[in-house]
């Protein structure tokens, strides 16, 4: 890594700035739509790490977490027979993520190892902080397949006497 470092310092030191206004340019043209403001900021200094939210987007996350707005959403159902007709007479659970959270999440954390590689430790640790703190609501799926609640884990076979 340091050699590379090393080679990219000695070319910026031999280019003019008129050629690194170029190269900036150059590269801000072919950047994808979805990655432009990512971009700006950075080269306003509003932001150290690319592909990673913002400090305000993931306070307000970390606010929607806590307050509710953004949950995991349960699902169980009886599965009798597996996908290759094996018995398998289970229950089967999965979760949801409907608003794409731990997609969030972990673009913040691989955010946090790029800013501690920038030597970042204080806004590395604070973001770390937040995020493996929070606590998420998790609820039923919306179309749960069976009437037992998920905090309910009691299953009884019927007794011969039933």
């Amino acid at each position: 890594m340091e050699n590379f470092i090393k080679r990219i310092q000695e070319q910026l030191d031999n280019m003019t700035e008129e050629a690194k206004d170029q190269w900036i340019l150059t590269q801000a043209r072919i950047l994808p739509e979805h990655k432009q403001e990512d971009f700006y900021q950075s080269i306003c200094g509003k932001k150290v790490v690319m592909n990673m939210p913002g400090l305000d987007e993931i306070a307000a996350f970390c606010d929607r977490v806590e307050r509710g707005e953004i949950v995991m959403q349960y699902e169980t159902h009886y599965i009798e027979f597996d996908d290759f007709g094996h018995y398998h007479d289970d229950w089967e659970h999965d979760f949801h993520d409907p608003d794409h959270a731990m997609n969030f999440v972990s673009s913040v954390l691989r955010g946090c190892h790029d800013l501690i590689i920038l030597g970042e430790y204080e806004t590395a640790f604070k973001l770390l902080d937040q995020m493996l703190n929070l606590c998420f609501v998790i609820v039923d799926h919306p179309i749960q397949m069976t009437a037992v609640p998920m905090h309910l884990w009691i299953w009884r076979w019927p007794s011969m006497n039933d």
